[in-house]
């Protein structure tokens, strides 16, 4: 979610991500498949996952200068990239490099994401089967909680038009004290939207997908 993103993204997303505990987690069950033997097709259904893969977002985004107090605006841009593919288990685990144009506070990302012919983890462990629904909480950071914070949430089902295509598309929402974010996955094309709203100081960005490049559609 995160995304991504989203990829996307992922959910995700992002600022609630523990990357050295993931990367620990992700080596105890890598296979060293070759990607050649991966048959990428079988899990377009939820996204194109073949390296070299990627997606342009484009959207605003609203910072303060370090020892600044007044809010600027400028246009930025979020490319993301499949760098890699590895089995883990009966699933895949699919590694992203995320590069940002003219945002003041990242260059970039490296990350990773499960996914399988008809699910996708909005978490690092955990597959969500689609279709999903409108309520399904997709992540269990803190399960005693019944307030619906800090945890991803469906919060919209929907068809939008995707660069051409119908598709059916899922609004993906957290919401915490300090801030809140919402992504949006469709279905075949992965996230399609990232952004986030800090509740206390002027960060925020709202990216929007404006290109996919998928190497199999140049063959």
């Amino acid at each position: 979610m995160v995304l991504g993103t989203l990829i996307l993204g992922t959910g995700v997303f992002y600022l609630h991500n523990d990357y050295d505990n993931e990367s620990a987690l992700l080596s105890q069950n890598l296979t060293d498949k070759k990607v050649d033997d991966i048959d990428v097709s079988r899990y377009l259904q939820v996204m194109p996952i073949q390296p070299g893969t990627w997606w342009v977002y484009e959207g605003k985004r609203i910072f303060v200068e370090v020892n600044d107090t007044k809010a600027q605006e400028t246009i930025a841009q979020k490319i993301t990239e499949i760098s890699d593919i590895k089995k883990e288990g009966n699933n895949l685990r699919v590694f992203t490099k995320t590069s940002y144009k003219n945002d003041p506070d990242f260059n970039e990302v490296e990350d990773s994401f499960l996914i399988s012919e008809s699910g996708y983890a909005f978490d690092e462990s955990n597959l969500a089967y689609f279709p999903l629904v409108k309520g399904q909480r997709l992540t269990a950071d803190y399960p005693e909680r019944t307030d619906g914070y800090y945890d991803y949430y469906v919060t919209d089902v929907s068809v939008k038009n995707i660069l051409g295509q119908q598709r059916k598309c899922y609004d993906i929402s957290y919401y915490a004290l300090p801030d809140e974010s919402l992504e949006t996955f469709c279905e075949g094309v992965g996230y399609v939207r990232d952004s986030y709203e800090h509740h206390g100081t002027p960060n925020e960005w709202d990216y929007k997908l404006i290109r996919i490049e998928y190497p199999a559609l140049k063959k």
